[in-house]
């Protein structure tokens, strides 16, 4: 290979490196814009591993946004009804190396919201007062009918957030926040 194709090259893979970390800056800017958004790193108990990222505190809902991805949309979305906070402590001295000193680890319930058929109001309004009766007991959590004694809840996964004690202030406000009567549509 001779010494300009070399160049060449290189110089192509500084410019796509270059291109990728202005991206990634800009999503950053463009997520940040909407407002509500604090450094949170997420761990799920399925993988395990801690990844870093933001968290954006929408009316209903906790987005949360890998820190480096190219992707606007979130890349996980917990609904606030159904996070419980079980617990929190402070980073251990492995977790702190990697998260920061400082850190607070909050261990949340999750239920994960299932899809509804159209028209349902909230989870527990099965059966729909209207309608052809159906051939089966209502499964209250999907809205088909089911073969009794074999009911199935959705799945209550463990999260961990980790985050500065200003920002799980500012979360715990955020879930206790919630108007009235919300939380009780979850019941």
């Amino acid at each position: 290979m001779s010494d300009e194709l070399v160049l060449a090259l290189a110089q192509i893979a500084l410019a796509l490196v270059l291109a990728t970390a202005a991206c990634v800056v800009v999503r950053r800017r463009v997520i940040a814009r909407r407002g509500g958004i604090v450094e949170c790193c997420l761990r799920s108990a399925a993988s395990g591993r801690w990844q870093h990222g933001l968290a954006e505190y929408r009316s209903g809902q906790l987005h949360w946004h890998r820190s480096l991805s190219l992707r606007v949309r979130p890349h996980a979305a917990f609904d606030r009804r159904y996070l419980v906070v079980m617990g929190s402590r402070p980073a251990g001295a492995r977790e702190a190396a990697w998260l920061g000193p400082e850190t607070v680890i909050v261990t949340c319930q999750d239920q994960p919201v299932l899809r509804r058929p159209r028209g349902s109001r909230r989870p527990g309004s099965w059966p729909p007062s209207s309608g052809p009766p159906s051939s089966g007991p209502r499964d209250s959590w999907t809205g088909g009918s089911r073969p009794a004694g074999r009911a199935r809840p959705p799945e209550v996964r463990l999260i961990e957030l980790a985050m500065s004690h200003g920002a799980l202030t500012g979360y715990l406000v955020w879930l206790e926040g919630a108007p009235a009567g919300y939380l009780s549509d979850a019941s």
